[in-house]
């Protein structure tokens, strides 16, 4: 997250406002580094405010402007034929809430276990930041 100085569209004033980004790193430096030189490029003042990981497991990049977050649980069965249940998370875009349900119904539907939606929701997700 990062507090940006912004002008605001209404109003025409300056305001500084919350925006959140992903960024693909290995450790909290190297996200921080690489937000600075983003934001370097599109924005006047900025501050970082916070870095946290997240507990996203996949990706699913293509067509969208918006971030949604999709909660899946799934059952196995074990090695001794107990049924485990187990909840996964994926980012993915799409432009609408439907696209974003029919990617995931895409995405899991060759998996070879059960699963179900347990929540499919947008996030303040600005951008991806490689």
């Amino acid at each position: 997250k990062a507090k940006v100085q912004r002008i605001d569209e209404r109003t025409g004033k300056e305001k500084r406002v919350s925006e959140q980004y992903l960024v693909d790193a290995l450790s909290f430096t190297e996200a921080e580094s690489k937000t600075t030189t983003y934001l370097n490029e599109r924005a006047g003042d900025f501050s970082i405010v916070s870095i946290k990981k997240s507990n996203a497991e996949e990706l699913l990049r293509g067509e969208g402007e918006k971030y949604y977050l999709a909660k899946i649980e799934f059952k196995e069965v074990g090695e001794k034929g107990k049924v485990k249940t187990s909840k996964t998370s994926i980012l993915l875009t799409a432009d609408t809430p439907d696209a974003a349900l029919s990617k995931v119904k895409e995405h899991t539907s060759d998996w070879m276990t059960d699963n179900e939606l347990i929540a499919l929701q947008e996030t303040a997700i600005l951008d991806f930041v490689q």
